[in-house]
């Protein structure tokens, strides 16, 4: 299953790197296809003989988070005056919405983890959309890992259920 899991965000990857047909098409099948993971794998967890299904389907629709961003700028946003950095910015909000509810939801470290590499990318793409100097990506990171740190420390200190996801 989890080989297939594996294979299956890479194929996607793929699929978003290739050029070849319609772009509206292609953004809107690895949407579906996103929301397709998410949701099942959300309804096979409320199912205890293939809770673990669920978990593993979950987690793909949720490192697609990324890549369907991806496609929409490789295919629709490209060709327009969206920037690069917009796009990149608002996938990285989407994605850290989506993993701290995941996260409070499965009670799973591994959605932090996917939360902080969200939030360090929400300051990389900040850092792009001002147009900064390629040395202001460090800051961004030392930002991003101060942000983290603050939370975690005020989540342990209030003594709140988030605190176990930091």
């Amino acid at each position: 299953l989890y080989i297939g899991a594996f294979l299956i965000v890479v194929s996607a990857s793929i699929f978003v790197s290739f050029p070849g047909t319609s772009g509206i098409s292609k953004s809107m099948l690895i949407s579906i296809l996103m929301i397709v993971f998410l949701s099942t794998g959300l309804w096979f967890h409320t199912m205890p003989r293939i809770k673990n299904a669920g978990i593993a389907f979950t987690a793909i629709g949720a490192l697609l988070i990324p890549i369907t961003g991806l496609g929409w700028y490789n295919f629709v946003f490209k060709y327009t005056d969206i920037s690069f950095g917009l796009v990149w910015l608002v996938t990285s909000l989407v994605g850290s919405y989506a993993y701290i509810v995941l996260a409070r939801y499965f009670k799973s470290v591994f959605y932090s983890y996917v939360t902080s590499f969200s939030a360090l990318s929400f300051f990389l793409a900040f850092v792009n959309i001002q147009s900064l100097q390629n040395d202001f990506y460090v800051l961004g990171a030392i930002l991003s890992s101060i942000v983290l740190l603050s939370a975690s420390i005020y989540l342990k200190k209030n003594k709140k259920d988030e605190a176990i996801f930091f």
